[in-house]
């Protein structure tokens, strides 16, 4: 047989190939079939998905706002309590505003959103502070209200990051080119070692003493007056302290080196603050405040010197009354009138003060010890007038040497006008209007009363000496501001001289 066709042959296999084909495309439909419930389920997962995505980002949506809310409340309470610092007017408005700053401050402890939020208002609302051109006093009282609230929040807390936080800002301020920041940067750090005496525990620790000192030797040496000046005052809270050897700082340049270095100062303003805070408790620093109210060429130093010479201790003063004399006498004798005025109105008026403030102990003493007595005529009570009558007096006994009594008549002459001059601006509830009723028996009862005269007979031969100098030198400047009509200068003369009975008795007596 002849072989069998080739495409014969194959017939059987092109039927077998379609049936293939069939199948193939069954399996394409049903694979495709597949494929489409497959994408379903998947695109059903996804769109359940994404409805759990809206829940969250929903919820996440609300707590971002309440956040915000309460980091707004954050910033808004900080703000308002640094402008309640600056506005107070009294105690009650102070501690209103330090406590509405503890109240946020504990707020936003209780999450770290809030904590940012207290954190980034304070430091704005503080460069705000140090930065701001309103009125100093307002700011220094915003200062010191500011860290009393620190204090209180490091004594609270051992624990709080407020205070190191703080102090580290400072650090960073005191290179801020504006001077007035940097003014009061050390306004600041003095507050902090002011503050830091008062407390019963000690809250700076040594690394944080440094930092602060060492920024008060650089505004020591910076370019900028103000910014000197403000060190002195800084440095005064810490002149008569102690330094330990953990005080690292202080024992390269004490606080009373600085002082001294100030008081070289070639700025006035300078000068005038060590004037103001130097610590005066021996002799050699009133000599030599003596010194600079002598022969600074700048007023307002002089002024401020017989200011503070004036707030000495009496007792120091007393033991130097001969340089003290020999320097009123200077001034209210030179021919220039800015020392003279500086004299009267910087010292001798505050010594009035000050004589009036210990007659006033002195009295109350009395009385201490009158009443364990038993007296049938208990003792007038002086009024403030008597005292400032007193006064003169009691300078020239606690404060004029005998050998310069002579030489010191000009002192007691200005003293007396002084006491005039306020009695005559009516600063007591009984104006008077003639100078000779200072000593009538009403107001002088100290020189006049026989209590005085008995007192008098009874002291030394200097204290008689003295009450006579006084005496004859009040006489001197009633009359002169008297008229020339001798009627008047006898009733004068009557008025403050003791009757003859009254002296007959005394010298029975």
């Amino acid at each position: 047989m002849p072989p069998d066709d080739p495409w014969d042959s194959q017939q059987p296999e092109s039927k077998s190939g379609g049936r293939s084909k069939k199948r193939a495309k069954e399996d394409d439909s049903q694979q495709t079939q597949d494929t489409q419930q497959q994408g379903n389920a998947s695109q059903s997962q996804v769109t359940a998905s994404q409805g759990v995505g809206t829940q969250n980002s929903s919820l996440s949506r609300k707590a971002l706002l309440k956040n915000a809310k309460l980091g707004k409340m954050i910033s808004t309470g900080v703000m308002n309590a640094f402008r309640g610092f600056i506005e107070s007017k009294d105690e009650q408005g102070a501690q209103t505003s330090l406590k509405q700053l503890r109240i946020v401050y504990m707020k936003s402890l209780e999450n770290p959103s809030m904590k940012a939020s207290f954190s980034e208002e304070f430091d704005i609302s503080f460069g705000n502070l140090v930065a701001g051109n309103f009125d100093m006093e307002a700011r220094q009282q915003a200062i010191r209200l500011m860290i009393k609230f620190i204090y209180s929040m490091a004594v609270e807390d051992k624990g709080t990051l407020l205070l190191p936080a703080f102090i580290q800002y400072c650090v960073t301020l005191m290179t801020c080119e504006d001077s007035i920041v940097r003014q009061n940067i050390v306004f600041i750090v003095g507050c902090l070692f002011e503050e830091n005496k008062k407390l019963n525990e000690e809250i700076l620790s040594d690394e944080q003493r440094n930092a602060l000192y060492r920024l008060l030797l650089n505004g020591h040496n910076d370019k900028v007056a103000v910014v000197r000046a403000e060190v002195v005052r800084a440095v005064a809270s810490l002149q008569n302290d102690d330094i330990d050897s953990e005080f690292t700082e202080a024992l390269e340049k004490a606080p009373n080196e600085i002082l001294l270095d100030s008081q070289r100062d070639m700025c006035m303003e300078t000068r005038a603050m060590v004037v103001k805070y130097r610590s005066v408790q021996n002799g050699d620093a009133l000599q030599s405040l003596f010194k600079i109210a002598e022969s600074d060429p700048i007023l307002k130093v002089r002024q401020e010197a017989f200011a503070r010479i004036a707030s000495v201790d009496m007792k120091l003063l007393s033991e130097h009354r001969r340089d003290l004399t020999k320097l009123t006498l200077e001034a209210l004798t030179e021919s220039g009138s800015e020392s003279r005025h500086a004299c009267r109105v910087y010292f001798l008026n505050q010594m009035i003060d000050s004589c009036v403030k210990f007659l006033k102990s002195e009295a109350e003493k009395d009385q201490q010890n009158d009443s364990f007595l038993a007296s049938s005529q208990p003792e007038p009570e002086y009024d403030e007038e008597h005292f400032y009558a007193v006064s003169p007096y009691v300078f020239l006994k606690l404060f004029v040497d005998m050998q310069d009594l002579v030489e010191s008549v000009p002192i007691v002459r200005c003293l007396l006008n002084l006491v005039d001059n306020r009695i005559k601006r009516g600063q007591f509830t009984s104006t008077r209007e003639q100078f000779a009723e200072i000593i009538s028996r009403d107001v002088f009862p100290v020189i006049i009363t026989k209590k005085t005269y008995t007192q008098l007979i009874s002291t030394t031969y200097e204290d008689q000496l003295r009450f006579a100098f006084f005496w004859r030198v009040m006489l001197e400047v009633f009359i002169e501001k008297c008229d020339s009509m001798s009627a008047e200068r006898w009733a004068i003369l009557a008025r403050i001289a003791p009757t003859l009975e009254e002296t007959c008795v005394l010298v029975r007596k």
